[in-house]
């Protein structure tokens, strides 16, 4: 995966989260138990960043943009927004 194509994923789900009309925001990380809107926010936000660490296109924020996508395909999934083999075919 290059940073072309984690741009492209952040984006699909940026584009998830705005039919749902969640506003990215984020969540404070020393808070434990996010309610189930503020796991949608932050990821939002999180799916904004990926993006412009990926922009960069230096090795570390891209190495950054790979782990926190992996953190949000991990939270979609256990949300159910989305299916293993679907996150599969959106990293091809």
């Amino acid at each position: 995966m290059n940073s072309a194509k984690v741009i492209e994923v952040a984006e699909t789900y940026l584009a998830l989260f705005a039919e749902k009309k969640t506003v990215p925001k984020c969540f404070d990380s020393d808070a434990y138990f996010p309610s189930y809107e503020q796991k949608l926010s932050h990821l939002a936000w999180m799916c904004s960043e990926i993006k412009k660490f990926a922009e960069t296109k230096q090795q570390k924020e891209l190495e950054k943009a790979f782990r926190w996508l992996g953190f949000v395909q991990g939270v979609l999934w256990d949300l159910q927004w989305r299916s293993i083999g679907a996150m599969r075919t959106d990293n091809r």
